[in-house]
């Protein structure tokens, strides 16, 4: 559990970096924390918890 909660948190850190590089509109927080939301969504098939 442990060592897939921090991939998890690595994961998460590099993409965050990667929206910050790769996104400089408006849209970019919004992009951002709708992917939080499908993180956070149990109903979402393909996340693997």
């Amino acid at each position: 559990m442990a060592v897939t909660n921090s991939i998890k948190d690595i994961k998460l850190k590099n993409f965050n970096k990667t929206v910050k590089r790769t996104l400089s509109s408006p849209d970019a927080d919004k992009a951002f924390t709708s992917f939080i939301y499908d993180l956070a969504s149990p109903k979402k098939k393909n996340i693997t918890r």
